[in-house]
């Protein structure tokens, strides 16, 4: 999809890490939701990098409607909100250190 969408090679590789991050605070993930974490990752990788990110509808459609764009935007307020708590805590810990 990124490929054919002719984005910055940065979005697919920041999608990665949005999941393994994500991963690592949610490891009971169950494989069925899978698909759906990576399309969210993506929508929020492209939404940081690209000048025109990727839409919610195009994502879904790229999915084959295996997702909702429904569901895909609540795992994006999810996904959003833990990685702000990441970013909290490791500000937090630099700055005990400091």
């Amino acid at each position: 999809m990124c490929e054919e969408q002719r984005s910055e090679e940065e979005v697919l590789v920041l999608a990665a890490s949005y999941v393994d991050r994500y991963l690592s605070v949610v490891p009971t993930t169950p494989k069925s939701s899978l698909q759906l974490l990576g399309t969210a990752c993506l929508l929020i990788a492209s939404k940081l990098r690209e000048a025109v990110p990727f839409t919610a509808d195009k994502l879904v459609a790229y999915t084959d409607h295996s997702v909702t764009a429904k569901q895909l935007m609540v795992l994006v307020l999810v996904s959003s909100y833990i990685y702000y708590e990441i970013v909290q805590q490791l500000g937090s810990e630099h700055a005990q250190k400091i």
